[in-house]
């Protein structure tokens, strides 16, 4: 599978940037244009307020305690996508899924930090797809869908 993108990106000011373009990508099994859109929202202080979307969609709003120890409330949600062979059928698998969490971060550095979520993985879904266009718009009876699970992730930040 592969992907290529351009996104046109304007700063508006220090904190939110917008952008769109297009994305060609074959996972239908022949190239295909596709819309993109870039949004970023950022505030930076004492409060930290983040909305992004571009890679899925990401929330985040915390508070800086000190100059090494911030803590955020997280919100993630986001999507995998599996091209294979099932039953001889050329089909995809999809899996998206919605992260809820706490996220202390520490700075070690002026360079490196880490950080750890703890939290629930609040909705998974997981289903097989023709690899067509078509499927996209259809509702399948067979997905699966777990319910909320525990969920703890560990981050490194190395700004270079």
């Amino acid at each position: 599978m592969g992907n290529a993108g351009v996104i046109f990106i304007k700063k508006f000011n220090q904190n939110l940037e917008l952008g769109g373009g297009a994305v060609l990508n074959n996972a239908f099994g022949y190239p295909m244009l596709f819309p993109a859109f870039y949004f970023n929202y950022s505030y930076e202080g004492r409060y930290k307020i983040k909305a992004s979307v571009m890679n899925g969609l990401e929330l985040l709003a915390g508070y800086t305690f000190s100059e090494n120890f911030s803590l955020y409330f997280n919100i993630e949600m986001n999507a995998q996508l599996a091209l294979l062979e099932k039953e001889e059928k050329e089909v995809m698998f999809n899996h998206q899924y919605i992260i809820v969490g706490l996220k202390p971060e520490f700075k070690i550095t002026k360079h490196i930090s880490t950080s750890f979520t703890a939290g629930i993985n609040a909705s998974r879904f997981a289903y097989f797809t023709d690899r067509n266009l078509k499927a996209i718009f259809e509702d399948s009876e067979n997905d699966a869908h777990f319910g909320i699970s525990p969920y703890a992730g560990v981050e490194l930040k190395v700004k270079l």
